[in-house]
């Protein structure tokens, strides 16, 4: 796969890290008009996951999209962390002109809650 990494996508920050059962917040930025921009979607392992002009697919996952700053902001909502929700993230911006930008890699990381059942005798 081969991508066109640009400033104008990005992440807030390019390391991301949750325990599973938690709720994450991770927003993408695309330094663009809202006239020029046709999509912004998210990307994990390759696979689309989550896109302004797309529902969708997993009930835990909600996008919002807003103004930031003359720019949009995509972000994905994760409730309930799953360790499937650990890899490389990408966030592609689509523009009107048919052309698209895509951010460098975000990393996330899931790691497992470690409860500790004690019984008292």
């Amino acid at each position: 796969m081969y991508f066109l990494f640009s400033s104008d996508v990005a992440f807030t920050q390019y390391s991301y890290k949750s325990l599973t059962d938690a709720s994450i917040e991770i927003p993408c930025i695309a330094r663009s008009s809202s006239q020029v921009l046709q999509d912004l979607e998210i990307i994990r392992d390759g696979i689309p996951i989550a896109s302004m002009n797309r529902s969708v697919n997993d009930s835990r996952y909600s996008v919002r999209s807003e103004a930031y700053d003359g720019d949009v902001r995509l972000i994905l909502s994760i409730s309930s962390v799953k360790c499937q929700d650990q890899g490389t993230y990408h966030c592609k911006m689509y523009k009107t002109d048919n052309t698209s930008l895509v951010s460098p890699a975000m990393s996330f990381t899931v790691e497992g809650n470690l409860w500790l059942n004690v019984t008292v005798i």
